[in-house]
Parts: C-alpha cells; sequence; structure tokens
C-alpha cells in the first residue's frame, strides 16, 4: 500500500483498503458506500455470492470473462467486463465506469436486477415449489 499511495498520491483520500471483513453488516455498509465493485477472478463457479451483495447495493460491476460473467452484469446492463488476465483492459473497464455519466443509471439498474433475479428468498421460495410443489 505505501508503494501504492507513493506512485499515486492524489488517490490517497479515494482509495480504501479495508482488509477483511467478517461482520455482514459492516460488510453491507461498505458495500453501500461503495460505488463500483470491482471482481477480477479467473474462475467461479457461477455467480459468486459477492456480485449479489454488490449488486443489491446498488454497485455498477466490472468483472472479467468466468464463466457467468454476462448474467453478473446483465448483459452490460449493470457493469461491465475485460479479458481474464488482462491487467491493462481491467484497468481500462474500472475508469471507464469511474467517468460514465450513466453510473446512476447502472447502479439504479444494479439495484433492480438483483431484487428481481437474484433475491434469496425468491431464489428459495422458487426452489421450495419446484421441489415440493408448493407444499411445506
Amino acid at each position: 500500500m505505501k508503494r501504492y499511495f507513493k506512485t499515486f498520491p492524489k488517490l490517497k483520500k479515494r482509495v480504501l483498503f479495508t482488509g477483511p471483513i467478517v461482520e455482514r453488516d459492516k460488510l453491507a455498509e461498505q458495500y453501500r458506500k461503495a460505488k463500483i465493485f470491482a471482481l477480477p477472478s479467473k474462475l467461479e463457479g457461477g455467480t459468486p455470492n459477492v456480485i449479489a451483495e454488490a449488486l443489491i447495493a446498488g454497485c455498477a460491476t466490472a468483472v472479467t470473462k468466468f464463466d457467468a460473467y454476462e448474467q453478473a452484469i446483465d448483459g452490460g446492463k449493470c457493469g461491465t467486463f475485460s479479458e481474464i488476465d488482462d491487467i491493462r483492459g481491467f484497468a481500462n473497464v474500472l475508469l471507464s465506469l469511474c467517468k460514465d455519466k450513466n453510473l446512476p443509471y447502472l447502479s439504479e439498474h444494479a439495484y433492480q436486477y438483483a431484487k428481481k433475479c437474484l433475491d434469496m428468498e425468491k431464489i428459495t421460495t422458487k426452489l421450495n415449489y419446484m421441489l415440493f410443489g408448493g407444499r411445506e
């Protein structure tokens, strides 16, 4: 971090390295403070839970092309992507989101998309119906 801020001193007030956050309420608070969520991952099994957590907080999302990247960004309606291992490309994705005048739209769409498609109560209700035909 010291080397990073020595190289980019103007970002010291804008970039926060939180370290691990294990309390769910504190994590949710950090998501709500953020405008953009970044997941530069090589491999994910489907859509990771962190995506749903970030989207429900209204974070526009930057991802790499893991298995379900298109679902994670709703086809580009709430975020964007770069190729895996393309550091410069991912940096450009983040920069473009930071400069995007449509960021409020991306944020609102992220929230609406998460409520509609990634809400755990809706998913479990649907799963219960599929497994038990609505019987408890």
